[in-house]
């Protein structure tokens, strides 16, 4: 019985409180609201390049015409293998050039002349963190351009193929479809004319970007000066960079673009345009390929 009190008189023990509480004149002070806060963004230091978009929206308008004119002669699962190896090549260029390397310089800038042990954590981790990411772009270009060097003779064989009976089905057809061909063709062609100019000069300026941020950059050779006796190949690096930036624009900004004016029946101009971008995805593989040792060997120094 006295336990049963006990509990009664604990359980009411804090209704007891806070009416003793309210019984008692305590000056009550009233709480004023929290200011408003303000939400900004952490980081507005390089805004320009973040809102660069690197998803290869330019290329659009250029891959429609290189599928327009394999139509019905060449496997579409090869021109999707083609279209997509250059898509994602022109993404990590993008990635590359925008993001990472002037990352990278203002990373290592701020380390400039410091001993191992003063430089500042959170930056030589950023830099680890580049570095690696340049490495996997660099693999992953050499595998985009493998893929490229699989596909482009597969497309050429179709194109030989088809190029042949086009010769000898042309006789026969010739008075029956050469002339609604043409008009059908006048009308969209013109349509098309401003879209393409657009789109020429956004990829323009895309390239030009790359080609700013690649001679803006410091070169491996002065960024990991200290280095050097440990990675004596940082000039290799360097030149592996100018070599994409230099494809690149060879074959986004040069080879193409002439897909967008090329005629039906000219296979002669289709063969050397993708002869041209095979031999440029043949010395990128070989480039990008050399390049992934040493700079997992950089980047392990500042793991």
């Amino acid at each position: 019985m006295h336990t049963q009190d006990t509990i009664s008189t604990t359980l009411q023990a804090p209704t007891d409180a806070i009416a003793s509480i309210a019984t008692c004149n305590i000056p009550i002070t009233a709480i004023d609201p929290p200011e408003t806060i303000d939400i900004t963004p952490i980081d507005r230091s390089i805004p320009a390049r973040q809102d660069q978009s690197t998803n290869g929206a330019e290329l659009a308008i250029i891959f429609e015409s290189v599928y327009t004119y394999f139509h019905g002669r060449v496997d579409p699962n090869d021109i999707q293998a083609l279209t997509f190896c250059l898509r994602h090549l022109f993404c990590c260029s993008a990635k590359l050039y925008q993001n990472i390397l002037p990352d990278l310089t203002a990373n290592t800038s701020q380390q400039t002349g410091q001993a191992v042990q003063e430089r500042d954590v959170l930056t030589t981790f950023c830099i680890w963190d580049q570095l690696q990411a340049i490495e996997s772009l660099f693999e992953r270009i050499e595998s985009l351009c493998h893929l490229l060097n699989t596909t482009i003779p597969t497309i050429l064989h179709t194109l030989e193929n088809t190029c042949r009976a086009r010769i000898w089905l042309v006789p026969a057809t010739k008075v029956q479809i050469s002339q609604p061909a043409q008009e059908d063709n006048r009308q969209p062609q013109e349509h098309l004319t401003t879209t393409q100019e657009i789109a020429l000069a956004q990829l323009h300026k895309r390239l030009c970007i790359w080609q700013q941020s690649n001679a803006q950059r410091l070169i491996f050779v002065r960024q990991f000066a200290d280095l050097q006796t440990v990675t004596p190949t940082l000039t290799e690096a360097d030149t592996a960079f100018d070599l994409l930036q230099g494809h690149t624009s060879a074959i986004f900004g040069k080879i193409l673009p002439h897909f967008l004016s090329l005629a039906a029946t000219d296979d002669e101009t289709a063969t050397i345009l993708l002869l041209d971008l095979m031999q440029k995805a043949d010395e990128l593989q070989f480039y990008m390929r050399a390049q992934l040792e040493p700079l997992y060997l950089l980047f392990q120094q500042y793991a």
